[in-house]
């Protein structure tokens, strides 16, 4: 669960699913009460900021304290005559830091990170037939206790290690069946945030809950490691108390399923319906026409578009990259030698990184893209998306070959704001697409990095294991391996072409070495 965190966090890919950051030309917004927010609207919002802020904290928090506690654990099988040093001590010994215990660490947080994914992943559409049915909040409520009863699960079994085995952390996930975990939760607070938002508030609403995610990563950080310093455990289990905080704050929510109806129940759901026949045939029904929308589109729209096709190709390939930054505490401690609460502060480097890329860097080379050299905006997303991916792979690179650490702390820099590609790739996608087959654009790139995230832990974690028997330079495999992955994404999107339209309605063909102006 340690490096899994990011499973829980809501980052900019998530807003985007929602509303494209990207897009230059603003949605029109009519003069009127449906522009203000009103104080119902304010309180839903607030309370899924709150909600957000907690668990991002409660979250970040754990990272840094489990990846040590997890590693004193698995140190203590390998070297029993270890058990009686407290984790202060133990952190201090080289042979903690062998091959053989970072090699099992490494395996058993890739396998946590595939356990963890799953039952978001087989209950998403049960939960979103019942959300739609009985309510936001009722399955809001389910869902975070899932998510804290997974955590708490997790932190009682590497409590009484002695007599549990580490290894039952990766069947803790299974009680987030359970509300569905993060992957329901996340998608619940912008179906809440959409329901009360009207449709010119929405983005910024959206904008608004991805700063409070990356607020609590930029608090909760830096404190973790100050109180690790002290005990390991205070940040555990400050963490889930947090989490706790945060749930009942979901009992002040109001409902929002009927908001727009000013909260009357439509005629077609007055009438009963909720017999289990009715209910297991609309779940079937919701089923299958998921699962046809999605073959539609793969074999129809999105595959039959070359340029979709690669486009949607290199999404795969980035998140299967982008996966190895998870590895970088782990990383930082075994090839530099700093202790885990040194290591979590890059935690607090990668929330600064996206803070100033998102809320400085990609707005203003937006502006100055479509304004100074009028760019078309497939173009201005086409070349956002070409130095991203440059970025993205000189950071990976860099990680991987640093000889010193401060090299390190600037390869991780470099990645971080190459990590922009998702998002602009998914922009440029949604303008090459018709508006009516958006929604399902995004579902399907949702399953593309889910599968990416199952492949990319075992992956990641076997050559971590394989770069520590190499010994050297091979210790940063890892990101070698995801530099080459994000060097083909890189290849594709620069040999990629773009046709799109002018105000002026003539059409204009995006080149490598013709850009429409």
């Amino acid at each position: 669960m340690a490096q899994a965190v990011s499973n829980y966090e809501i980052d900019a890919d998530d807003v985007l699913e929602e509303a494209p950051l990207l897009d230059d030309e603003a949605e029109s917004v009519e003069a009127g009460p449906s522009n203000a927010y009103s104080r119902e609207v304010i309180l839903c919002i607030f309370i899924c900021v709150v909600l957000i802020v907690c668990f991002e904290i409660g979250f970040t928090l754990q990272v840094a304290p489990l990846n040590k506690v997890l590693e004193s654990i698995i140190c203590k099988n390998y070297f029993p005559e270890l058990a009686s040093l407290d984790l202060h001590a133990m952190a201090d010994d080289q042979r903690c830091k062998s091959n053989d215990v970072q090699g099992t660490l490494a395996t058993l947080r890739g396998w946590q990170l595939v356990t963890e994914i799953l039952p978001g992943l087989l209950t998403t559409i049960f939960y979103g037939f019942l959300a739609d049915k009985y309510g936001r909040k009722k399955i809001l409520l389910v869902s975070v206790v899932g998510i804290i009863l997974n955590f708490i699960a997790y932190a009682v079994i590497c409590w009484f290690s002695n007599i549990l085995s580490v290894w039952l952390t990766l069947v803790t996930p299974m009680v987030m069946f359970v509300g569905g975990g993060s992957v329901v939760a996340t998608s619940l607070v912008f179906t809440v945030a959409s329901d009360v938002a009207h449709e010119s508030q929405r983005a910024t609403t959206f904008f608004i809950i991805g700063a409070a995610s990356l607020s609590g990563d930029l608090v909760a950080a830096p404190i973790s490691s100050i109180l690790m310093e002290r005990n390991v455990w205070i940040p555990i289990v400050l963490g889930i108390l947090i989490m706790v905080v945060g749930w009942f704050g979901i009992l002040f929510l109001p409902e929002t399923l009927h908001f727009r109806t000013g909260g009357k129940i439509p005629e077609d759901l007055e009438t009963p319906s909720t017999t289990k026949d009715n209910t297991e045939h609309t779940i079937l029904d919701r089923i299958k026409t998921t699962a046809s929308q999605m073959v539609a589109a793969v074999s129809g729209y999105i595959w039959g578009d070359t340029k979709v096709a690669l486009l949607m190709l290199t999404l795969l390939l980035t998140s299967l990259g982008r996966y190895a930054g998870e590895l970088k505490l782990q990383y930082a401690t075994k090839k530099f030698h700093w202790t885990w609460a040194q290591a979590g502060y890059l935690i607090f480097l990668k929330a600064v990184c996206s803070l100033v890329l998102l809320v400085v860097l990609l707005p203003s080379a937006s502006h100055i893209l479509t304004s100074k050299y009028s760019f078309t905006v497939k173009a201005k997303d086409l070349w956002l998306a070409r130095v991203s991916s440059i970025l993205a792979l000189l950071g990976a690179f860099l990680i991987a070959f640093s000889p010193s650490s401060p090299i390190m702390v600037f390869g991780i820099i470099i990645f971080s704001i190459g990590s922009a590609y998702g998002l602009i790739v998914r922009s440029l996608l949604a303008s090459m697409v018709e508006p009516h087959h958006i929604g399902t654009l995004f579902n399907t790139i949702s399953l593309l990095q889910t599968a990416g995230s199952i492949i990319a832990g075992p992956l990641l974690a076997n050559t971590f294991k394989l770069g520590l028997k190499l010994d050297g330079i091979w210790i940063g495999l890892p990101f070698m391996v995801a530099g080459c992955l994000l060097s083909f994404a890189a290849v594709v999107i620069w040999t990629i072409t773009v046709t799109t339209k002018s105000v002026a309605g003539q059409e204009d063909v995006i080149l490598d070495s013709d850009i429409t102006q």
